[in-house]
C-alpha cells in the first residue's frame, strides 16, 4: 500500500499481492488441518526413511541409479553361486584330470613298448655304422629309464651311451670330449634314423679330424647316402681357418 501511495499505477499489483497472501494463508490452514487428520505410524515412517537412506547408500557404492545397483547385485549373486559351488567344480576338474592322466598313462605304455622293441635294433644299426666309420671295437646302447615327469614325448628317459675303445665303460654322449668323435657318432645315429628323423639340416663339426684313407671315404660315403634325405654340412679345420662345404648326393667329402 505504501508503494500504491507513491505510484497509483501500482494499485493493481498491490491488490493482487493481498489476494495472494490471503490464498496462501488459506492453503497453509488447509494443510495444517490435513496433517492433523493424518494417522501416521511412527515406526512405519522410520522404516521408510531408513529404506530411502539405504537406497542412497547403495547408489553411492554400486551405481548411480537403482537399475545399476540391481545389475551389480545380480553379478555379485552369480559370483557367490560359483563360490558356493566350488566343491562341485573342483570335483569335476579332479575327475577330468584323472581321465586325462589315465589316457596319458595308456599312451605312454604303448609308446614304451614300441621303444623297448626298437631300442635294441637301433643300437645294433648304430654299432654297424660306427664300425664302418672307423670305430671297429666301439660299443653303443640306447638305454631307457622311467622319467620323473610325464612329457608330450612320453614317460621315458632315453639316454644314448657310447664307448669308443674296448675296455672303456659306456658313457653318455655328452661326456665325450672330441668334437670329431661326436660328429662321426652323430652321423652313425642319423644314418640309422634318416628315414624317420627328417631334420632339415645337420652340421658335422670337424668330422674329418684325424681320419684319412678308407675311413675318410667311408665318412663321405655315409654322408652321401643320407644326403637325399637330409641336408648335411661339414665344418673342416684346414690352414687355421674353418671352411664350410655342403655334402650332396653328387659331392663326397675327401680327406
Amino acid at each position: 500500500r505504501e508503494l500504491e501511495k507513491l505510484d497509483p499505477a501500482m494499485a493493481t499489483a498491490a491488490s493482487t499481492h493481498e489476494t495472494a497472501i490471503v490464498e496462501l494463508s488459506e492453503i497453509a490452514r488447509d494443510l495444517g488441518r490435513y496433517a492433523e487428520n493424518l494417522d501416521l505410524d511412527p515406526e512405519q515412517l522410520a522404516a521408510l526413511e531408513q529404506r530411502v537412506s539405504l537406497f542412497e547408500t547403495l547408489k553411492r557404492k554400486y551405481g548411480a541409479t537403482i537399475s545399476e545397483v540391481i545389475a551389480f547385485g545380480e553379478r555379485a549373486a552369480e559370483r557367490m553361486r560359483k563360490i558356493e559351488g566350488r566343491d562341485e567344480e573342483l570335483q569335476r576338474l579332479v575327475n577330468e584330470i584323472a581321465t586325462h592322466s589315465e589316457a596319458l598313462r595308456q599312451a605312454a605304455e604303448r609308446l614304451r613298448k614300441l621303444r623297448t622293441k626298437a631300442a635294441p635294433k637301433l643300437s645294433e644299426m648304430v654299432r654297424r655304422n660306427l664300425r664302418d666309420l672307423g670305430f671297429k671295437q666301439s660299443q653303443f646302447e640306447a638305454r631307457m629309464s622311467e622319467a620323473l615327469v610325464a612329457r608330450a614325448s612320453g614317460c621315458d628317459a632315453v639316454e644314448l651311451l657310447f664307448s669308443p675303445n674296448p675296455g672303456e665303460p659306456l658313457k653318455p654322449m655328452r661326456a665325450i670330449a672330441s668334437s670329431g668323435e661326436i660328429s662321426r657318432l652323430m652321423l652313425a645315429i642319423k644314418s640309422a634314423l634318416a628315414a624317420q628323423d627328417a631334420v632339415p639340416l645337420l652340421v658335422f663339426d670337424e668330422i674329418d679330424a684325424n681320419v684319412g684313407g678308407e675311413i675318410a671315404h667311408a665318412v663321405g660315403a655315409r654322408m652321401r647316402a643320407v644326403a637325399p634325405l637330409l641336408n648335411c654340412v661339414r665344418l673342416a679345420a684346414r690352414r687355421g681357418a674353418k671352411r664350410l662345404r655342403a655334402c650332396s648326393a653328387e659331392r663326397v667329402m675327401k680327406p
